[in-house]
């Protein structure tokens, strides 16, 4: 899963349809498609939004940053 894409960076669409996979435990790996700060400052924002979704991320198996 790319965290963006769940943090809802790419769209309603896409953060709908992470989520939906995500609920259906379909991902094994979780990571970023960071290229630049920009990036990182709307992941750091978008996590501190979204704290039930970074529970539920954490709860998930093999979730390995409990930094986030």
């Amino acid at each position: 899963m790319n965290l963006l894409s769940v943090l809802g960076y790419y769209g309603k669409e896409v953060k709908l349809m992470a989520e939906k996979f995500l609920d259906k435990g379909l991902y094994d790996f979780c990571g970023s498609d960071v290229h630049h700060e920009r990036h990182l400052l709307n992941m750091e924002k978008m996590a501190k939004e979204n704290v039930s979704l970074m529970k539920r991320l954490q709860a998930y198996p093999n979730f390995r940053n409990q930094a986030l």
